[in-house]
């Protein structure tokens, strides 16, 4: 069943087709309200646990907000590097081919034109906030381009039932401006508007609308294939889906087949020529079609009884053997095997050329330009069952706790003072310059002035709050490596290891990261290939710094043109790490220096490599030394040295001989340092000596001692 047009339906009626959409979905959004207000104050350090706090400790909240934290953390990390974006050419050919990657590049700084970076945050943002993230595709007449927009939650309503756009039947955003925007939008609701806000219509009055220009609130209702503006009982406007192509252009069979045999300026120019017949061929087909009315005019109608006998005696595809195929443009025709269209069918009419529409269009029908996605959610709804601040928050409120209870346990290990009325009055009291917690002032205090501590807090207290943050890290999925941070001696191994798990808890967010990415290409196909009826352009530098630029227009776009997102890229990347790795690859010979160079980040690897391997083979030509330079600064040359025995042992020989023994060996010994080890092998050898000496000495005269007869 083919969609109704809402253009055809009374204002009134659709007015109330608005309202019934919006007022469907009114006690899911109210949760989405709730969730968004509470979730907002607990990131905001405003949690509605604090009203509770007695009023003594209201004068300074301590607070360690975990959850802030780490949830930027996770957001910063999951735009870091956005999903990558490739584009099927859909059929060979070289130019095809080379126009799929242009289109790539062109589009990636498009998109980064559009900071899509910096609307995926919002949009992630209030994900965490309202368990839904809402971004809008748009084609923006500023920038005469198509751009995208992070909408706040509580002020866009799908279907109840809905997990995308795709399975609801509306869409429905409240749109904050000012009414002389509004009637500068809708023109032809000017006198209602000024009528509704209190405005005379007279040039006075339209003067103080323009002065005053009161905030206003309307709706854009997106419900099938109908966009409908409405302000409160005034419709505004009613119109097909404009990010769709309806018209199209008028072409033949033979066109068809040569757009699709065609590719490059051969293509470009034959639809050019096509274009500049539009006029002439839609009065053709209209005529055409005209005088094909007045002859079913002219027949007899029908009678109901005869219309089911036609109906019945019509014969199924299967049963007349025509096989029945999509055409491209999105209607049904006949296939070449079976029966041909009724029009081309008319013997009269053979003679008349026979168009059919072929439209711009990426996607395979009419969408609302709204994508939308949640996390933890098993059931048909816009939101997830729960979400990590509102599972965290307990945890963070205990944390707060602690705290605070640190804070007033260090506050009192100043103490208070006890001051004996007899000594001072009150108020002298007050003005002592101690920093205590307080002061106790009354009779009987003894020894006039004294001081008292409190207690420390137990070791429990501690590790209560310590237990809390890993719980918020836990769930959250953010560990300490995850937010930047080192504990203890942890490998760079291990910090890599410490995030992959990290991600592991967050894939269903990195799923859904991904999902709103190729959305968004695949919208910015959509409204590049049914707007761009004049030439766009667009620049860049490419990684060999080289400037590169495109210019595209939509009959560059091929029918087999897909934007495919490259999943997995999300993950950020330890740079330390992979230096690290990439030094190790570079020597162990799996990577290329130039590769090396390229992931340390060099401005220009190749160039760097080049020298490198000159410097190794020959310095001196590497610096540029001539050979009376090099002639000038040479060494002189050594008298040659007799080779050494290979029986000698090389500790016992000289050290000149050493050295040498060394250098055949392919080794390098320092002179001073060999000098000092040899000198050090002297002194210890003349030191064992002199223990050895000692130690003879000494036996000989306890053997003297033994020979001595005792006295008697």
């Amino acid at each position: 069943m083919a969609n109704p047009d809402l253009t055809q339906m009374k204002p009134a009626d659709q007015s109330k087709l608005v309202d019934n959409r919006w007022s469907s979905s009114d006690e899911l959004w109210d949760q989405v309200s709730t969730i968004y207000d509470n979730n907002t104050r607990i990131y905001a350090n405003k949690g509605t646990w604090l009203d509770n706090i007695p009023y003594i400790r209201q004068a300074w909240i301590v607070q360690a907000n975990r959850i802030f934290v780490n949830m930027e953390a996770v957001i910063n990390s999951l735009i870091a590097n956005p999903p990558g974006i490739n584009i099927l050419p859909g059929r060979s050919g070289q130019t095809v081919q080379d126009f799929a990657m242009g289109l790539e590049k062109y589009l990636k700084k498009k998109l980064v034109d559009r900071n899509l970076k910096e609307t995926i945050r919002k949009g992630l943002r209030n994900l965490y906030f309202a368990r839904l993230i809402v971004i809008k595709a748009f084609w923006n007449p500023v920038i005469d381009d198509f751009d995208f927009r992070a909408l706040d939650p509580r002020k866009v309503r799908f279907g109840k039932y809905s997990t995308k756009e795709q399975d609801s039947e509306f869409a429905i955003e409240e749109i904050e401006d000012n009414l002389c925007a509004v009637v500068s939008r809708f023109p032809d609701k000017k006198s209602e508007l000024m009528k509704k806000f209190g405005f005379p219509e007279t040039p006075e009055g339209e003067m103080e609308m323009y002065v005053r220009n009161p905030d206003v609130t309307y709706k854009e209702a997106w419900i099938m294939d109908h966009v409908i503006f409405k302000l409160d009982n005034i419709v505004l406007g009613t119109i097909k889906n404009p990010y769709w192509d309806w018209k199209g252009i008028l072409i033949t069979d033979e066109e068809r087949k040569q757009l699709k045999d065609s590719e490059g300026d051969a293509r470009r120019q034959l639809l050019t020529q096509i274009k500049l017949q539009q006029g002439q061929r839609r009065a053709e087909k209209e005529a055409f079609e005209g005088a094909v009315d007045m002859e079913e005019a002219a027949e007899p109608a029908e009678t109901p009884e005869q219309a089911l006998e036609t109906i019945d005696a019509t014969p199924r595809p299967e049963e007349a053997g025509a096989e029945t195929i999509m055409a491209e443009e999105g209607e049904l025709e006949p296939s070449a095997e079976g029966a041909t269209s009724e029009v081309q069918a008319a013997p009269d009419q053979a003679a008349t050329p026979q168009y059919r529409p072929y439209y711009f269009n990426y996607f395979d029908s009419p969408r609302k330009p709204y994508i939308f996605a949640t996390i933890f959610n098993n059931e048909n709804s816009p939101i997830g069952r729960t979400d990590m601040i509102e599972l965290s928050s307990t945890l963070q409120r205990g944390i707060d706790k602690r705290k605070m209870d640190i804070d007033e346990n260090c506050e009192m290990a100043n103490g208070i003072l006890k001051v004996d009325a007899g000594t001072m009055g009150k108020a002298d009291a007050q003005r002592i310059r101690f920093q205590t917690k307080g002061i106790v002032w009354g009779k009987n205090v003894k020894d006039g002035v004294t001081r008292e501590t409190g207690a420390a807090l137990p070791e429990m207290v501690f590790q209560d709050m310590v237990d809390s943050r890993q719980e918020i890290d836990n769930i959250m999925a953010a560990s300490s490596a995850f937010r930047g941070e080192r504990e203890g001696q942890e490998t760079k191994a291990g910090r890599l290891a410490l995030i992959q798990q990290s991600y592991l808890r967050l894939n269903e967010l990195v799923q859904v990261v991904d999902y709103v990415y190729g959305e968004c290409y695949g919208w910015a196909m959509q409204l590049s290939k049914s707007r761009y009826t004049e030439y766009r352009k667009a620049s860049w530098q490419d990684d060999d710094g080289d400037y590169e630029e495109m210019e595209v227009i939509q009959d560059d776009f091929d029918e087999g043109n897909e934007v495919v997102v490259i999943p997995g890229k999300t993950l950020p990347v330890d740079d330390e790490f992979r230096f690290e790795q990439a030094q190790n690859d570079v020597m162990k010979g799996v990577i290329s220096p130039v590769d090396y160079l390229k992931i340390a980040q060099y401005d220009d690897p190749t160039e760097m490599a080049k020298n490198a391997v000159i410097w190794t083979m020959n310095p001196a030509y590497a610096v540029g030394l001539t050979p009376e330079e090099l002639a000038l600064i040479a060494p002189p040359a050594k008298e040659e040295q007799k080779p050494v025995s290979k029986s000698m042992n090389f500790k016992d020989a000289p050290l000149d001989v050493q050295i040498q023994m060394a250098a055949q060996a392919g080794l390098e010994m320092d002179p001073a340092v060999a000098m000092a080890e040899k000198q050090a092998e002297v002194d210890a050898g003349e030191k064992d000596a002199a223990r050895e000496d000692v130690r003879v000495a000494e036996g000989r005269e306890s053997k003297a001692a033994e020979k001595v007869p005792a006295k008697k």
